[in-house]
């Protein structure tokens, strides 16, 4: 008849029940666990008829780390005992190799940490009722087929393992895909946000190139009409001087008033030819497309050192004095400049506030640089040299730093007796002295209002600032400009 299961596992570990009873017999009552405060005192023999308190014992190994430590101290003198990170299995089998009874390998993998004790004990218990049931013959089949078992088990706990990091590697790839698309989500939305501001500029753009296209027709039609009208003013300026030497005094004033027409319609075909040409810039900056460069048509001088830039204007070919190398000319540009002017930019996109995006932009850039001189000549450093020497000296800087090929620079100064005057000229640069009574600020403003053209000014005026940007101009500080030539 085959033994219950419970009376084979009390007989297994009957021995470690008997180590655990010599330990708690040695310990007083009250460091006893409450469980097992009944069995102080108890002879160790006395857990060997008791199946209860053999049951108590294992409960409080397994409950009680203290206790257990304490009884695997002991246990471990006189019977194998795995080592540490050791396998449950792999001492199993070490053990059953060495002839090492089951009830001795169950107790140590009882008290053990050993992976995988569990199984184990299954295999030393199956191994046991095995012997009981069919003896030597039907242990050692039913050990090697629960050995089979574990393999199995292993094969699959390893497989599932493998599918468990598979499923991972797949949840990573599939996140990393989800970041993929949505950043392909935004990149389009970005892509199609930038295509409707490009159709909304280009639609801007081709608004514009039609105005402006109506406006050169304008002009155009204007300028015939006055060509017509001057050539019959001239026609009539003939009449004039051949009856000038008339003893007839209405003819003599007829002359004059001819003459005064013709010199008037004159005037006014200058100024329809400098809208004409504006228009023609206008035009061709358009036509360069929505996409093209972002600079304008190469800018023109500011105005002539005698009059006022306005009357100026009239003549498109009027140079701005003498200078070596390449003459600063005005181009007839109109006024209402101010809310329409493009900005001068540096090369190698550098900010021009800064001593090399100026630097650079006197090499490189266009447009028109309007120095307040005195502003700056008072700012240059060395005691005891006069303003004439400053003067010089600023002049000189400008033009090596300009090199003939940049931009135009004008520099205004304060001004002397009598009319605008020009001061001498260097290779790209010229310096202006405004009249008596008229400030370099006053005459710096009416240069930019002058033209359309974009325009920087260099000054450390907080008025003279304020009213540049006002009409569109860039402003730069006066020591940003001395950093920037070194000075």
């Amino acid at each position: 008849m085959e033994a219950p299961a419970s009376a084979i596992l009390l007989d297994l570990f009957l021995p470690l029940v008997e180590v655990a009873g010599r330990v708690i017999s040695k310990k007083p009552r009250e460091e006893l666990p409450p469980r097992l405060r009944a069995y102080s005192g108890w002879h160790p023999a006395g857990f060997r008829r008791s199946s209860r308190a053999r049951l108590d014992i294992l409960e409080a190994l397994v409950v009680h780390p203290e206790l257990r430590k304490e009884v695997s101290s002991v246990w471990m003198r006189s019977h194998p005992f795995p080592e540490a990170g050791e396998e449950a299995m792999a001492f199993l089998e070490r053990g059953y190799e060495a002839g090492v009874p089951p009830s001795s390998l169950a107790g140590s993998l009882f008290l053990s940490d050993s992976p995988g004790k569990d199984l184990a004990l299954a295999l030393v218990v199956a191994g046991l009722a095995g012997m009981r049931a069919g003896g030597e013959g039907s242990s050692t089949r039913h050990l090697e087929e629960m050995r089979q078992r574990l393999e199995s088990a292993e094969n699959r706990a390893r497989q599932a393992a493998e599918l468990e990091r598979e499923l991972e590697r797949s949840s990573r790839e599939a996140e990393k895909a989800r970041r993929q698309a949505s950043k392909a989500r935004q990149e389009a939305a970005l892509a199609r946000e930038r295509a409707v501001r490009a159709e909304e500029g280009l639609a801007q753009r081709e608004r514009e190139l039609a105005t402006m296209t109506d406006e050169l027709a304008a002009a155009t039609e204007a300028r015939k009409a006055l060509e017509r009208e001057v050539d019959e003013l001239r026609r009539a300026l003939e009449e004039t001087r051949r009856e000038v030497g008339s003893p007839h005094p209405p003819l003599i004033g007829a002359g004059r008033e001819g003459l005064s027409g013709a010199a008037e319609a004159l005037d006014e075909a200058g100024r329809a030819a400098g809208a004409l040409a504006t228009a023609l810039a206008r035009a061709a900056e358009l036509l360069r497309g929505p996409m093209g460069s972002s600079e304008g048509p190469a800018p023109a001088g500011p105005a002539s050192a005698r009059g006022s830039p306005p009357d100026l204007l009239r003549d498109e070919s009027r140079t701005l004095g003498t200078e070596e190398g390449r003459p600063l000319r005005v181009t007839g540009a109109s006024r209402g400049a101010r809310g329409r002017r493009q900005a001068v930019t540096a090369p190698r996109g550098l900010p021009l506030d800064t001593p090399e995006g100026v630097r650079e932009a006197l090499r490189g850039s266009r447009g028109t640089f309007l120095v307040d001189g005195y502003n700056v000549c008072l700012r240059l450093r060395g005691e005891g040299r006069g303003l004439a020497e400053r003067r010089e000296e600023l002049v000189g800087a400008l033009a090596r730093a300009q090199g003939g090929s940049g931009p135009r620079v004008v520099v205004v100064f304060d001004g002397r007796e009598g009319e605008r005057n020009a001061g001498p000229a260097r290779a790209g640069v010229l310096s202006l002295f405004t009249r008596e009574g008229e400030s370099a600020d006053d005459y710096i403003l009416e240069l930019v209002r002058s033209e359309a053209g974009p325009f920087v000014v260099f000054s450390s005026d907080h008025a003279l600032q304020r009213k540049a940007k006002e009409e569109g101009a860039d402003v730069v500080a006066a020591e940003v400009l001395i950093q920037a030539l070194k000075l």
